[in-house]
């Protein structure tokens, strides 16, 4: 009777491992999806998931990732250990419609000496709302030192179009994109922060060169005007030039380059229609405002952008890729003849609303979707 329970505890602890051999091979490859593109098969494998609404993320300099939750979370993913910590819950965030924690970039420069983050977020004063633009150092994976550099004006009881992109381009100047809030007529107001693209220096001084600032000093951060809902922007690998994505109406989406003092024509020209189907403004085209670089219509609600520099995927270099929260896609982008044009769209509706996008150090790319339980993906072939 002895030998048979030895048996039978032998079988039944073979039967187990067994089992947990076959679980772990079916989350490995539940974990790990493949997909043909125009140049590659490529697959794609979740790094995390369990992640409540991210809005933004970067690459530390030793390979980990902070990322940002829209209720005010900042974590801090470890890609080696898997460990997920928290860098800082932010209180003040006042998250509501498409207000909350939104982008965080790391300092291109950061160091030891100098840890910097950069983070915006919506916060409540009362009953109405505005964007901030907050620097702080990572010390010790937490997050200290805050200083808000920009406060948008005026404040708005609406919870729409909060941009909020944030970048640092070549020259060390900051640029952050702020849509007008559901206000339309304020992306023409330069006596208002909103619709805006807001130039700033490290420390949240204005640039003497902003070309607003003598005519309107009490918002002489503006540095271009005319936009919607600018929520993508990425810095052009050969001429440094900032180029945005923006949310157009029903149509009308846009990629545009940023010059200084141009107007982008929200509300007055667009490609797109309101949502009642009623034409907006005066059409298409007017004299002294820019034109889009490229528009879709319809609509695929662009979020992150990124321009590839990698080596992992030579056929893309120099491409845009724009992520799509309408219909969970990636627009794969290049310019032909001086023209920019849409090459494929990759996953559509595979993962979910795909808020960011951004090549990793390593020369993969990796995205995060904008989900009550998002994750973070990585492309790689």
């Amino acid at each position: 009777m002895k030998n048979l329970l030895s048996i039978l505890n032998k079988f039944h602890s073979i039967f187990l491992l067994f089992l947990l051999i076959i679980v772990l091979s079916l989350s490995s490859l539940l974990a790990q999806t493949s997909f043909s593109t125009k140049d590659y098969r490529v697959k794609v494998v979740k790094l995390f998931k369990g992640l409540s609404y991210p809005w933004g993320f970067d690459f530390l300099p030793d390979g980990r990732i902070i990322l940002t939750e829209k209720g005010g979370k900042v974590l801090i993913l470890n890609l080696a250990t898997k460990k997920v910590s928290t860098a800082a819950v932010l209180r003040q965030v006042a998250d509501l419609g498409q207000g909350g924690l939104l982008d965080v970039l790391v300092d291109p420069n950061f160091s030891k000496e100098k840890p910097f983050i950069y983070l915006t977020l919506s916060t409540r004063q009362r009953n109405q709302f505005g964007t901030i633009l907050m620097k702080a150092d990572l010390i010790k994976d937490e997050l200290t030192n805050f200083k808000v550099l920009f406060r948008a004006k005026p404040l708005s009881t609406s919870g729409l179009h909060f941009g909020s992109r944030v970048r640092i381009d070549r020259q060390g100047f900051i640029y952050l994109s702020l849509g007008e809030r559901g206000n339309r007529s304020q992306s023409q107001d330069l006596a208002s922060h909103y619709g805006k693209i807001i130039r700033l220096t490290r420390e949240g001084e204005v640039p003497e060169d902003n070309p607003f600032s003598r005519q309107f000093p009490e918002f002489k951060e503006n540095f271009t005007y005319g936009h919607r809902n600018p929520q993508g922007m990425a810095i052009h690998p050969s001429t440094g030039e900032i180029w945005t994505s923006e949310h157009g109406a029903r149509g009308g989406d846009e990629i545009n380059i940023i010059k200084a003092g141009r107007n982008y024509g929200w509300p007055i020209i667009s490609y797109g229609t309101h949502y009642s189907g009623r034409k907006i403004g005066e059409g298409t085209r007017k004299s002294g405002m820019e034109q889009p670089i490229y528009y879709w219509d319809p609509s695929i609600a662009p979020a992150g952008m990124t321009f590839y520099e990698g080596e992992l995927f030579p056929k893309w270099k120099n491409n845009l890729f724009v992520s799509s929260l309408k219909f969970g896609l990636i627009s794969r982008l290049k310019i032909v003849n001086n023209r920019v044009v849409e090459e494929e769209r990759i996953f559509r509706n595979n993962f979910g609303r795909i808020r960011d996008i951004k090549q990793s150090p390593g020369g993969s790319i990796m995205f995060i979707t904008d989900e009550r339980n998002g994750g973070l993906y990585e492309i790689l072939r």
